[in-house]
């Protein structure tokens, strides 16, 4: 079976957007955080886990793809 390289790429360009957004959530919450904020401490943690689970949802999809 041959691997589709465009379907492939456009996941880990997903997988890579994805990782970036969680890299902006852990900003935010570390600033959460240093002004005792822990509504939105909260509220970015479940968006972060959100985004981790997409990253997991878009690295199954790659292996299936790779196959």
């Amino acid at each position: 079976m041959a691997v589709d390289l465009e379907q492939m790429l456009l996941r880990l360009q997903k997988r890579y957007n994805r990782l970036k957004k969680i890299d902006e959530l852990t900003d935010e919450l570390r600033d959460a955080f240093a002004r005792h904020d822990e509504v939105s401490a909260s509220l970015l943690l479940d968006m972060r886990a959100e985004e981790l689970a997409e990253v997991d949802n878009c690295q199954g999809r790659i292996w299936n793809l790779a196959g």
